[in-house]
């Protein structure tokens, strides 16, 4: 028997055939299936482009999205409307070996194996506990200790861990927090290269 969350609730069912029991997290899916969560303080802070990195970037990996929108042409394949349950989502993706969903409600259903999340101005009311839910936020720190929790959890290797915190924008435990003209932190992309620039002109300035 599992439990899931659901607010101030619990349910109780079955587990599927093939279910594991992940590290004491609530075992959800199918096989061994990862589940990742991309939530994001409201609309067009990146989430969209970060689940196709994501994609991109781990083998198997299937992208869906939960949302009050209509599907547009030729984008977002798999949309589901607010609303659906883990359990039938997971049903018609079970063959995948990631299964990355773009929502913020999913997270009070379910402990995904990672839970990203995307920081920007004027949050939507979803957005708090799911930044308190989260594994890795875009533009914050990441430990070693917290590393090597993920990698335990997704059965991977560190190296895998460390370039989706990249992609997600996460600066690494000994990186200075940096920020844009604008004010949010910039990708430890950028932050590296002008780490990396700074340290070439400062021996260039030595006599």
């Amino acid at each position: 028997m599992i439990h899931i969350g659901r607010g101030d609730r619990k349910e109780t069912r079955r587990p599927w055939k093939g279910r594991r029991i992940n590290e004491g997290r609530p075992s959800h899916v199918f096989g061994n299936m990862k589940v990742i969560v991309v939530s994001g303080a409201r609309s067009n802070v990146g989430k969209t482009e970060l689940s196709r990195g994501l994609c991109r970037l781990l083998p198997g990996a299937v992208r869906v999205k939960i949302g009050h929108h209509p599907r547009k042409p030729g984008r977002d394949p798999y949309l589901y409307p607010m609303g659906t349950r883990f359990s039938v989502i997971a049903r018609e993706h079970s063959t995948a070996t990631f299964l990355i969903i773009e929502s913020n409600r999913i997270l009070e259903e379910i402990t995904p194996e990672c839970a990203i999340y995307l920081p920007g101005e004027n949050p939507k009311p979803s957005a708090e506990a799911a930044m308190k839910k989260a594994d890795i936020v875009r533009g914050e720190r990441l430990p070693p200790s917290k590393i090597a929790l993920l990698a335990k959890r997704m059965e991977c290797d560190e190296a895998l861990i460390r370039a989706i915190a990249e992609l997600s924008g996460m600066l690494p435990a000994f990186a200075p927090a940096m920020e844009a003209e604008h004010g949010e932190p910039i990708p430890f992309k950028a932050q590296r290269r002008s780490d990396e620039a700074g340290f070439i002109q400062g021996r260039a300035a030595r006599p």
